[in-house]
């Protein structure tokens, strides 16, 4: 799901939800955005893999969940 303000910071929501039918594996993403007055922005990007069988090809990658928080200046 998107969800997009449309107000003058810009602010943006990306939501979304993947599911392996056969292992139940699931994969949660989020992503957001946000201008911060005219020269700065701010975001955030997370995943997270929950469920995990120990026979499903994202096994590798069980433990790799990321929060990423980023602030950019724009001149």
């Amino acid at each position: 799901g998107r969800l997009a303000l449309n107000d003058a910071q810009d602010t943006s929501l990306l939501f979304g939800v993947i599911e392996d039918l056969t292992y139940r594996t699931r994969l949660l993403s989020l992503e957001a955005s946000r201008r911060l007055g005219d020269s700065f922005t701010i975001g955030i990007e997370a995943r997270f893999f929950t469920n995990v069988d120990r026979r499903d090809t994202l096994d590798g990658v069980r433990d790799d969940d990321l929060i990423q928080i980023q602030l950019g200046y724009y001149f």
